[in-house]
């Protein structure tokens, strides 16, 4: 498997559904994408689908749990001076890790194994030679690829 995977490009891996967004697309349509496919990360890309950020499911789930999304509404009556303040809602530019490591789409899948490992990486946008997004290597996804490649 070592030796298919030095030969191989992550291309040839990587999922191209790869789920994409603009920076002011809303957190809560994002998060209801990841929570019902079978995604794990959303790719925030610009006008020329060149990517700008990522958002992984856990990221999306956290920031609405601590913006109070996902828990009880606050009491509507705190005492002399103090109020409640509806929070705005967030988008993906707000949440995303802006300029995430991604990898062109003929790099070695041995490389992008290691820097997943390494860097504690779930999730690797993959561009093309322009910048653009073509799609995801998820850990997932070299799983299975193994998986496959050892008779499973």
């Amino acid at each position: 498997a070592a030796e298919l995977a030095a030969r191989l490009s992550v291309g040839e891996v990587m999922r191209r559904d790869a789920l994409a967004v603009t920076a002011d697309v809303d957190l809560v349509a994002i998060t209801q994408r990841l929570v019902e496919g079978d995604a794990g990360c959303v790719v925030v890309v610009d006008a020329k689908r060149a990517v700008v950020g990522l958002i992984s499911k856990t990221d999306a789930l956290r920031e609405r749990a601590e913006r109070g999304e996902a828990s009880p509404a606050a009491p509507r009556e705190l005492g002399r001076g103090f109020h409640v303040a509806e929070l705005g809602q967030s988008t993906a530019g707000d949440v995303m890790v802006r300029a995430p490591l991604c990898l062109p789409q003929d790099a070695r899948l041995s490389h992008a194994i290691g820097l997943m490992a390494s860097d504690r990486l779930a999730h690797l946008p993959v561009v093309d030679a322009d910048g653009a997004l073509v799609g995801v290597l998820e850990g997932e996804d070299v799983l299975a690829w193994l998986a496959k490649k050892i008779g499973y």
